[in-house]
């Protein structure tokens, strides 16, 4: 990575292995890299300021930072506080930090991954490295795979009646029954793989929703204060996340069915859970798979990538996996006797023969 920017590559140097621990021995070991942690790991300062903590991935903070409400936001062009003389938001002044870095920065695959295709909010990088390369299209799998269920639902239901928007709130309702009736369609707890008449149905429901009629009637409640920034924040979150996720959903879902034109390369199952929920908050479920996401990873790995990995075996077979077709492949030999090695295991362990 430092050969690359040596070289004169602009954009950021960027090293990306599956975890954040991972993440941390690297900069332990190289003083000069810097590390780029996601919004789990940074408390929010504006609801910690107001008694309420939470992380940064738990709040509202988009429709927040929009509303120009939050002083701590830093500016990403020039490190400034909305506020001058706030604290400044850990979460964005890391960000800022990171991409004014010239040396390398160090990232998890789901932070990469989601800031590069979901925000596309940094630059191509300028030299890439991605360590535990077998790993990449597992947990993108998981980035782009949603569940939605009748609590969430129903959750958003009751926000956008809150401000108003009855158009979407019907909506929504007639996609949660259409859930309810496809994922009856099993015994309890079996998962459902939805036919592409199904796929059709809920698309078509869920396209009668509107994402920017629902963001403007969550901009017009928080300005007339029919929403308040601390006692509403569950409401504002779920109306966030709303106009956030019904395109996602919709692609995602356009992409599991069947047309004239395409086939599918993702797949939709649903199921329900029968008696007593006891704790659990959610009876019904509607899946949405993203498989074959060797597309998305090979968007963004471009000519100056190492991708290194233990396990990679088949130049062919990690291709149609991740999408990655690097010019060049070498493998070697472990540096040690095969015959030699053990493999310990507690002695609480199952029989893996059986």
């Amino acid at each position: 990575l430092r050969a690359r920017r040596a070289a004169g590559a602009n954009g950021p140097l960027l090293y990306v292995p599956p975890t954040k621990a991972q993440g941390d021995q690297i900069c332990q070991r190289f003083h000069e890299a810097r590390p780029m942690y996601g919004r789990n790991e940074h408390p929010c300062a504006y609801y910690h300021e107001r008694g309420k903590p939470m992380t940064a991935a738990e709040v509202p903070c988009a429709t927040l930072c929009a509303a120009k409400h939050c002083p701590h936001q830093v500016d990403q062009e020039t490190g400034a506080t909305r506020v001058p003389g706030v604290t400044p938001c850990s979460y964005f002044r890391q960000k800022f930090e990171a991409k004014q870095h010239t040396d390398v920065v160090v990232c998890s695959t789901a932070f990469f991954l989601t800031s590069f295709i979901l925000a596309g909010d940094w630059e191509t990088p300028g030299g890439l490295a991605i360590d535990e390369g077998h790993r990449i299209a597992a947990v993108a799998r998981g980035i782009f795979t949603y569940e939605i269920t009748d609590y969430h639902l129903r959750r958003a239901i009751r926000a956008l009646r809150s401000v108003g928007d009855r158009d979407d709130a019907r909506a929504l309702h007639r996609f949660l029954q259409k859930m309810r009736s496809i994922a009856r369609g099993k015994p309890p707890a079996t998962p459902r793989l939805l036919e592409n008449d199904h796929l059709l149905e809920i698309l078509d429901l869920l396209k009668e929703t509107d994402a920017h009629r629902i963001a403007n009637a969550l901009r017009e409640a928080m300005r007339s204060g029919a929403l308040d920034d601390i006692e509403d924040a569950a409401t504002i979150r779920a109306l966030e996340d709303l106009t956030r996720n019904i395109p996602r959903y919709i692609t995602r879902l356009s992409f599991a069915a069947e047309t004239e034109y395409t086939a599918p390369v993702n797949y939709v199952f649903a199921y329900y859970r029968a008696g007593d929920l006891g704790q659990r908050k959610v009876r019904y479920h509607l899946v949405i798979r993203s498989y074959y996401v060797a597309p998305l990873i090979r968007k963004l790995v471009g000519t100056h990538t190492a991708v290194m990995s233990a396990t990679i075996g088949d130049p062919t077979s990690f291709r149609y996996e991740t999408g990655i077709a690097l010019p060049f492949f070498a493998s070697t030999d472990a540096p040690f006797p095969v015959d030699r090695s053990r493999i310990f295991l507690p002695s609480d362990a199952p029989d893996l023969a059986t």
